[in-house]
């Protein structure tokens, strides 16, 4: 049967299917032309809002997604939620705070007492002497004075019957907490343990003994000397490499620290098993301020040796550290002194120009003639020592 032209059929020939191709080509173009156009709007949107915007509402969108898992807590999962990290909330909106604790957040670097308390119930267990520890340690490290007694305190009133004079950490020698507060320059710290500790002494003596004229001499005796000996086991504790407070505090640089174990007439001639003692550390460390108030204290030998007998004025001639040369020879250390090799400082000097020509000029007219002639254990002296080593500048400085 023939087929008229008219008829619909005329659809499925190659120029109806090419056409209608094309016009599904215009539509899927048109289509991704408005989805491209709308995410570059969006784009654009996003590009010319002020970052604060979108800041903000993506703290309220955080903030409402926290609210909404909070309502379907448990009360011990609430209570669980709330002991987290004040870091780790820092990005969520606080409530209203008083004048004096925005002071005090900003002088502790955000965190309030009850955020360090928070922190240290979640980083620590309920040991107490991982907590006293923690205080010591990392909240004085980067709190104020008055939030670490604050905890120190709490602490204190929290574990009465805890031993914290015989807390110690195995991962730092061993040492007590006066060691870890001394090397945090941490003064009403240590002065609030040392006073805790004291109160304890006095008050036990008082209750053992009975209130009486007749015994009241003695019992002041008595409390005294029991004072004496706590102060002395606190104050000079010994870590493992037999360091004290005062040579933590004089390596890390804690003058406060330093003045008030000076005040309370700790040792300051003490050595650690390296035979580094305080005047040293201190020079090492160009705090003339620290060596300033160790030579202030008369019972702190200048002439201290060291390691191979060695005097500090003998340690940092051996540096080249001039400037600390000057300050101990303007202090009275004497150069002639001699370390287990009979050596005096010239031996030391020879390789310093500059220090060799200030010793020089300062033993000129006190002495020079007899240092240079100065034998050592190996029968030698200066002049043996230039022809074995060179150093011949430094002679002809010390000639001249």
């Amino acid at each position: 049967m023939a087929i008229s032209e008219n008829s619909p059929q005329t659809a499925n020939t190659p120029t109806s299917t090419t056409g209608r191709n094309q016009r599904d080509n215009n539509n899927n173009n048109s289509n991704n032309n408005s989805s491209n156009s709308r995410a570059n709007s969006t784009r654009d949107d996003f590009v010319r809002r002020p970052f604060i915007y979108v800041l903000q509402e993506w703290v309220a969108a955080q903030r409402a997604q926290l609210d909404g898992t909070k309502s379907a807590q448990s009360p011990m999962s609430r209570q669980q939620a709330s002991v987290v990290s004040p870091r780790r909330d820092s990005n969520f909106p606080q409530q209203e705070q008083t004048q004096d604790q925005q002071q005090q957040q900003q002088s502790t670097g955000g965190l309030t007492v009850q955020d360090w308390e928070r922190e240290m119930a979640r980083e620590t267990s309920t040991s107490a002497t991982e907590k006293f520890i923690y205080v010591c340690k990392r909240v004085a490290s980067e709190a104020n004075d008055d939030d670490t007694c604050t905890m120190l305190k709490n602490l204190l009133v929290e574990y009465p019957s805890t031993n914290w004079i015989k807390i110690t950490d195995s991962q730092q020698s061993n040492c007590t907490l006066i060691h870890m507060l001394a090397q945090r320059n941490k003064v009403r710290c240590i002065d609030l343990l040392l006073n805790t500790a004291l109160e304890s002494i006095t008050h036990r003596t008082t209750s053992t003994s009975p209130n009486q004229s007749h015994h009241h001499g003695s019992n002041s005796a008595m409390a005294y000397e029991k004072e004496r000996k706590m102060m002395h086991r606190l104050l000079e504790a010994s870590d493992s490499i037999s360091a004290t407070p005062l040579l933590y505090a004089t390596s890390h640089d804690a003058d406060d620290t330093v003045a008030y174990l000076l005040s309370k007439e700790v040792n300051t001639n003490v050595k650690d098993i390296y035979n580094k003692f305080p005047l040293l550390l201190a020079l090492r460390h160009k705090n003339y301020k620290i060596a300033e108030m160790l030579l202030a204290d008369r019972s702190t030998n200048i002439h201290l040796r060291g390691t191979k007998g060695n005097t500090a004025l003998h340690t940092v001639v051996e540096e080249g550290d001039l400037d600390s040369c000057k300050f101990l020879v303007e202090h009275g250390a004497s150069a002639q002194r001699r370390n287990n090799d009979e050596e005096n400082v010239l031996f030391f000097a020879l390789p310093h120009h500059e220090v060799a020509q200030y010793l020089g000029q300062h033993y000129s007219k006190n002495g020079l003639g007899k240092m240079l002639l100065n034998v050592n254990t190996s029968g030698q002296n200066i002049f043996h020592k230039v022809a074995n080593d060179g150093f011949f500048d430094s002679l002809i400085v010390l000639l001249s």
